[in-house]
């Protein structure tokens, strides 16, 4: 009896044993589980770019008096600024290097550092071949902003062609392009980067 005893103890405290490093290994799974870093999902942004200017709508086109003109107030892309057409030809004495910066991930939490710089082609009047590139100019930037998830964001910056132009033709020189390059900082996210050229033709 005492031997038979011993036995059932021995196994009680066997199956008690078990049942204790079951119940730690279960617990240890438990907290792995809860702290396990949550996965991140991949920030997917896209930048594109134009430019663009206030014009005349086609249907303020029709009969338009060009020394009464009405205001300008559609918004259209520019492909080439030139004095071909002094209605049907947008020639815009300001224009805006417009920037979309767009969110296509579900983050919520994605901060933009958006980045604008401008180059002119500036050359003899009569003369594109004698034209260089001259240093890039930083445009102010906004502040870092906030996108949301398949968020898009406008960015315009005004350009003064006109103001240009006039400098230039002092020296009898001409701005025959002008080059954008709009990019943006996102952390955690390869920088993301677009160029977009204007060229300006001189009245013939």
């Amino acid at each position: 009896m005492i031997i038979t005893s011993m036995l059932k103890r021995e196994n009680n405290s066997h199956k008690l044993l078990a049942s204790a490093v079951l119940l730690h290994f279960a617990v240890g799974l438990l907290f792995t589980s809860c702290v396990r870093p949550r996965k991140v999902a991949p920030v997917e942004i896209s930048v594109s770019g134009r430019f663009e200017c206030l014009w005349w709508s086609e249907q303020q086109m029709v009969g338009l008096d060009p020394n009464a003109p009405p205001p300008k107030a559609t918004r259209v892309k520019l492909e080439r600024w030139e004095y071909s057409d002094p209605i049907g030809v947008p020639h815009p004495e300001i224009l805006d290097v417009t920037a979309q910066i767009s969110n296509h991930s579900d983050r919520d939490d994605v901060t933009i550092r958006p980045k604008i710089e401008i180059q002119w082609l500036e050359g003899a009047e009569d003369n594109k071949s004698s034209a260089r590139w001259g240093k890039k100019i930083l445009l102010t930037p906004p502040e870092s902003f906030r996108l949301g998830p398949s968020e898009t964001r406008t960015l315009r910056y005004p350009i003064g062609l006109a103001e240009k132009m006039t400098v230039l033709s002092k020296t009898h020189e001409w701005p025959w392009s002008l080059r954008a390059t709009i990019s943006t900082s996102v952390p955690g996210s390869a920088e993301e980067m677009v160029a977009i050229e204007l060229p300006i033709s001189p009245a013939d």
